[in-house]
């Protein structure tokens, strides 16, 4: 599978956890240390309780599929030409669940993507040889 990745943007600081977590062949979320919330997107200070001790924190990589769409064309955009078809979606973490993140999904050609689907969270390395998360069903 080639997924149509475009190594990300690491000078965003609030961000660059996230990216980072998959050279390690992790998916990482912004934790409280105070109060041990996760949120998305990443923030200066907790949503929750204020705190600014704010941690990038490796999690599981199990989610659910929150919903998913299959993409079919290209649209004229030169670097998905080779890419279609593929599938991507919104799941969420187990670890919090009203966290969203934007994946690509890969299913077995006999099973299509469902709804309220297990996934768990792999890896393949990337075009540009960055690894790159897929989530499949477990």
């Amino acid at each position: 599978m080639v997924l149509p990745f475009r190594p990300p943007d690491r000078e965003d600081e609030r961000a660059a956890g996230y990216w980072n977590g998959f050279e390690h062949r992790e998916i990482r979320l912004p934790q409280c240390r105070d109060c041990e919330a996760f949120h998305w997107h990443p923030k200066y200070l907790c949503p929750d309780c204020g705190s600014e001790r704010i941690a990038w924190t490796a999690v599981s990589g199990e989610a659910t599929l929150f919903t998913w769409v299959g993409v079919e064309y290209h649209f004229h955009l030169p670097f998905l030409r080779e890419e279609v078809p593929f599938e991507t979606g919104l799941v969420c973490p187990v670890e919090d669940e009203s966290i969203r993140l934007v994946a690509a999904i890969r299913t077995p050609d006999d099973v299509s993507p469902e709804i309220g689907m297990e996934l768990k969270a792999t890896f393949i390395d990337g075009s540009e040889g960055t690894p790159v998360p897929v989530y499949e069903p477990q």
